[in-house]
């Protein structure tokens, strides 16, 4: 709009004045219509982008505690699957199917990488890991050749100074302080022995080396399979287990005051034992039992007077210095007197 000084306007007629001021007032009505439009289409958008955000603010909030609730949800399916595959591994009577499960739990897809299921798994992949060990160290004696007269001939000693070297450590197991400490010094022998036969002929040096890699391997299966079981029933109803121990059949292992024969040895069936309450090596004349099978998750459960006790059989597999033979790997627990 033009602008006027006063001199103009004070010479301007009252006509022109008059249309002047119309003029003004036309311009001035519409400039403030055009302010009034361009507050209230600010007032719009600011009500729009305000509502705009609630909505994806509020949608937003929605997805999150439901995809919360969701993964939340797989979480506890994911710990739950777990947990039941653990339960299933620590019951199975079937070794095969056992060693299945633990594999199986070592693989576990932990798709949401729980803390408590990582930490737990750590112990199956161990245990995954013994077991693969075993079966190639089995493959291993299992294809050992003997055919030759050079491996038969070495057999056939080892096989004698085995049977020696088994009858002085039962010799140990009942042995005084005095006497043991000779028979120690037999074994020694007897072991010296064993060592220059084995690596005189390579097939039989792998295959021991083998039989003592199973016989490792079993017994760590065993010491973390006892840390992973639920506390409250282990200490339910035990007070003391040994550790794992191996022996032949006709051999026996002593516990306490029992001893334990091994009479019979199938790698299917399990085994079956005498217990005889003495520590000497003679004849039993009155045994507590008698061919009284044990089974892999069967274990057999006895009583002297007030006391029980529990022989487990952990494994059939190879041990030893002669690896052609199968033995029993077993625990022996004493359990809890009842009040």
């Amino acid at each position: 709009m033009a602008r006027f000084n006063l001199e103009d306007l004070i010479q301007r007629e009252k006509a022109d004045l008059d249309k002047l001021k119309v003029a003004i007032e036309i311009y001035q009505s519409e400039d403030k219509y055009e302010f009034e439009r361009r507050k209230f289409k600010t007032e719009n958008l600011r009500f729009f982008a305000i509502a705009f955000l609630t909505a994806v603010i509020s949608l937003g909030s929605s997805y999150f505690i439901e995809s919360f609730k969701q993964r939340n949800t797989i979480s506890q399916d994911i710990k739950k699957e777990f947990v039941e595959l653990k339960k299933n591994y620590l019951t199975e009577k079937d070794r095969n199917k056992q060693n299945e499960l633990a594999c199986a739990l070592a693989n576990f897809e932990n798709v949401l990488q729980d803390k408590t299921i990582e930490k737990a798994q750590l112990n199956f992949k161990k245990i995954c890991s013994n077991i693969s060990d075993i079966q190639q160290q089995t493959e291993t004696i299992a294809n050992t050749d003997t055919s030759s007269a050079a491996v038969k001939t070495a057999l056939s000693k080892l096989s004698d100074y085995d049977s020696e070297l088994q009858s002085l450590k039962q010799k140990t197991r009942i042995a005084s302080v005095a006497d043991k400490s000779k028979i120690l010094n037999e074994i020694a022998k007897v072991n010296s022995n064993i060592n220059a036969v084995v690596n005189s002929v390579p097939e039989l040096e792998k295959a021991v080396k083998s039989s003592e890699n199973i016989e490792k391997n079993v017994k760590q299966i065993e010491t973390i399979t006892t840390d992973i079981k639920d506390k409250q029933i282990q200490n339910e109803a035990t007070s003391e287990k040994s550790s794992v121990l191996w022996f032949k059949e006709g051999y026996f292992l002593q516990f306490k005051e029992f001893r334990i024969l091994l009479q019979y040895l199938d790698k299917d069936l399990g085994i079956q034992v005498q217990i005889c309450k003495t520590k000497s090596t003679r004849a039993c004349e009155n045994p507590l039992l008698t061919k009284a099978w044990v089974k892999f998750g069967s274990p057999l459960q006895f009583s002297d007077g007030d006391q029980s006790y529990r022989i487990n059989l952990e494994a059939i597999a190879h041990a030893g210095k002669n690896p052609f033979n199968l033995a029993a790997y077993v625990t022996f627990e004493t359990l809890k007197q009842k009040d």
